[in-house]
């Protein structure tokens, strides 16, 4: 079972996610539907390290996310592997193009890590 804040703390970091992969992909046609949420590398959060990992990846005809790969990271190779876990886990609504379905390429996503301010000073 997952402590309250820890769990509050997940949501925030989905919902961020998932408002930005809403930016990068209108006029595409694409709706979210499901996927889990962002996992904190230990690590990185007992370092007390913040980023972000840009994902670029296509969507098949069926909504699911393929071909993710990293384009942009700050720091370089941190949350790499937890971005790519994440946005290859999401599923959309398949985008309709003379109503069929098709695929989308091309989409970017920005994938935050930010520590809360409870994870921040947790080891304090």
């Amino acid at each position: 079972m997952l402590i309250p804040a820890v769990r509050s703390f997940r949501c925030a970091v989905l919902i961020g996610v998932l408002l930005v992969a809403g930016c990068a992909t209108a006029g595409r046609s694409l709706e979210f539907v499901s996927g889990s949420a962002v996992v904190y590398p230990p690590e990185a959060q007992a370092a007390g390290i913040q980023g972000y990992v840009v994902v670029r990846y296509d969507v098949d005809a069926s909504g699911r996310v393929i071909n993710p790969r990293v384009v942009a990271a700050d720091p370089p190779e941190v949350f790499d592997a937890a971005a790519l876990e994440t946005v290859s886990s999401w599923r959309f609504r398949p985008a309709r193009g003379a109503s069929q379905p098709r695929i989308i390429e091309g989409v970017e996503s920005r994938v935050q890590f930010t520590l809360g301010a409870g994870e921040a000073y947790r080891n304090l």
